[in-house]
């Protein structure tokens, strides 16, 4: 559902990605979820960048 109201949205945030968007609007209280889902976000914020070995600058 989230990721619908991203998508729908997403012009109006410089065509942010609608999976980005969607997890912004999961954490607010605009949304309840009120399935009994049994899968949860489980996020760690890190100062950390990822970066895949081949989209690394050679050199």
């Amino acid at each position: 559902m989230c990721w619908i109201i991203g998508k729908r949205i997403q012009s109006r945030f410089g065509w942010m990605s609608a999976e980005a968007l969607g997890y912004r609007i999961a954490e607010t209280s605009m949304i309840k979820d009120v399935t009994n889902s049994r899968f949860d976000l489980n996020r760690i914020a890190t100062d950390r960048k990822s970066i895949p070995a081949f989209a690394a600058p050679n050199g």
